[in-house]
Protein backbone atom coordinates (compact mmCIF):
# COMPACT_ATOMS: atom_id res chain seq x y z
CA UNK A 1 0.00 0.00 0.00
CA UNK A 2 2.58 2.51 1.24
CA UNK A 3 6.25 3.21 -1.01
CA UNK A 4 8.99 1.43 0.68
CA UNK A 5 11.25 3.78 -0.98
CA UNK A 6 10.66 7.32 -2.57
CA UNK A 7 13.26 9.47 -4.02
CA UNK A 8 15.75 6.75 -3.62
CA UNK A 9 15.56 6.91 0.27
CA UNK A 10 13.63 4.20 2.62
CA UNK A 11 10.35 5.71 3.76
CA UNK A 12 10.60 3.45 6.53
CA UNK A 13 7.59 1.17 5.99
CA UNK A 14 8.43 -2.36 5.87
CA UNK A 15 7.06 -5.23 3.63
CA UNK A 16 4.21 -6.82 6.79
CA UNK A 17 1.07 -7.67 5.77
CA UNK A 18 -0.44 -3.98 7.05
CA UNK A 19 1.63 -2.72 4.19
CA UNK A 20 0.25 -5.47 1.66
CA UNK A 21 -2.35 -6.14 -0.26
CA UNK A 22 -2.57 -8.92 -3.02
CA UNK A 23 -2.07 -7.68 -6.77
CA UNK A 24 -0.86 -9.25 -10.21
CA UNK A 25 2.95 -8.35 -10.94
CA UNK A 26 1.89 -5.69 -13.70
CA UNK A 27 -0.11 -3.41 -11.27
CA UNK A 28 2.69 -3.79 -8.88
CA UNK A 29 5.05 -2.49 -11.32
CA UNK A 30 2.86 -0.06 -12.43
CA UNK A 31 2.35 1.18 -9.05
CA UNK A 32 5.75 1.24 -8.12
CA UNK A 33 6.82 3.68 -5.17
CA UNK A 34 3.67 5.58 -5.15
CA UNK A 35 1.20 6.06 -3.03
CA UNK A 36 -2.30 3.53 -3.32
CA UNK A 37 -4.54 6.42 -3.59
CA UNK A 38 -2.18 8.41 -5.93
CA UNK A 39 -1.72 5.33 -8.47
CA UNK A 40 -5.12 4.13 -8.47
CA UNK A 41 -6.62 7.78 -9.62
CA UNK A 42 -3.03 8.29 -11.45
CA UNK A 43 -2.53 8.20 -15.70
CA UNK A 44 -0.24 5.65 -14.94
CA UNK A 45 -0.44 2.47 -17.87
CA UNK A 46 -1.59 -0.16 -15.85
CA UNK A 47 -3.81 1.97 -13.15
CA UNK A 48 -7.44 1.23 -12.44
CA UNK A 49 -8.30 4.54 -13.60
CA UNK A 50 -5.94 4.25 -16.87
CA UNK A 51 -8.26 0.66 -17.14
CA UNK A 52 -11.91 1.83 -16.78
CA UNK A 53 -12.06 0.03 -14.29
CA UNK A 54 -15.68 -0.18 -12.67
CA UNK A 55 -16.35 0.70 -8.60
CA UNK A 56 -13.18 2.94 -8.00
CA UNK A 57 -14.92 5.01 -5.33
CA UNK A 58 -15.49 0.93 -3.60
CA UNK A 59 -12.50 -0.37 -3.91
CA UNK A 60 -10.46 2.90 -2.48
CA UNK A 61 -12.70 2.72 0.44
CA UNK A 62 -11.83 -0.70 1.61
CA UNK A 63 -8.32 0.16 0.94
CA UNK A 64 -9.07 2.83 3.23
CA UNK A 65 -10.81 0.34 5.62
CA UNK A 66 -8.31 -2.12 5.57
CA UNK A 67 -5.46 1.07 5.73
CA UNK A 68 -7.11 1.61 9.54
CA UNK A 69 -7.39 -2.09 10.56
CA UNK A 70 -3.68 -2.04 11.88
CA UNK A 71 -1.08 1.29 11.99
CA UNK A 72 1.68 0.01 9.98
CA UNK A 73 5.29 -0.18 10.77
CA UNK A 74 7.22 2.67 10.15
CA UNK A 75 10.72 2.53 11.24
CA UNK A 76 13.30 5.11 11.34
CA UNK A 77 16.99 3.67 10.48
CA UNK A 78 18.87 6.66 10.81
CA UNK A 79 17.87 6.33 14.85
CA UNK A 80 18.18 2.68 14.96
CA UNK A 81 21.65 2.46 13.44
CA UNK A 82 22.94 6.11 14.49
CA UNK A 83 23.46 8.85 12.30
CA UNK A 84 27.26 7.86 11.70
CA UNK A 85 26.17 4.84 10.59
CA UNK A 86 23.54 6.11 8.17
CA UNK A 87 25.47 8.60 6.59
CA UNK A 88 28.30 6.18 5.84
CA UNK A 89 25.61 3.99 4.39
CA UNK A 90 24.61 6.51 1.81
CA UNK A 91 27.92 8.05 0.96
CA UNK A 92 28.92 4.22 -0.15
CA UNK A 93 25.55 4.24 -1.71
CA UNK A 94 26.71 7.24 -3.70
CA UNK A 95 29.85 6.11 -4.53
CA UNK A 96 28.57 2.77 -5.43
CA UNK A 97 25.85 4.44 -8.27
CA UNK A 98 28.64 6.59 -9.53
CA UNK A 99 31.03 3.49 -10.36
CA UNK A 100 28.46 1.85 -11.78
CA UNK A 101 27.46 5.05 -14.54
CA UNK A 102 31.40 5.48 -14.97
CA UNK A 103 31.77 1.49 -15.42
CA UNK A 104 29.01 1.34 -17.57
CA UNK A 105 30.06 4.55 -19.63
CA UNK A 106 33.48 2.83 -19.96
CA UNK A 107 32.01 -0.15 -21.60
CA UNK A 108 29.96 1.84 -24.29
CA UNK A 109 33.29 3.47 -25.15
CA UNK A 110 34.63 -0.03 -25.43
CA UNK A 111 31.73 -1.78 -27.45
CA UNK A 112 31.63 1.19 -29.74
CA UNK A 113 35.30 1.31 -30.25
CA UNK A 114 35.52 -2.44 -30.99
CA UNK A 115 32.70 -2.39 -33.10
CA UNK A 116 34.01 0.70 -35.51
CA UNK A 117 37.22 -1.24 -35.72
CA UNK A 118 35.33 -4.61 -36.69
CA UNK A 119 33.17 -2.77 -39.53
CA UNK A 120 36.06 -1.30 -40.78
CA UNK A 121 38.02 -3.48 -42.55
Amino acid sequence: LRPLVENQKPTGFISEIQNLVPSCGKCNQSKGNRHWAKWILSNAKLSPKTRNSNHLELRMTRLEEYELWRKPTQLDFESIIGKEKWEQHWENWDTVISTMKHAQNLATEIKLAISNSHYSK
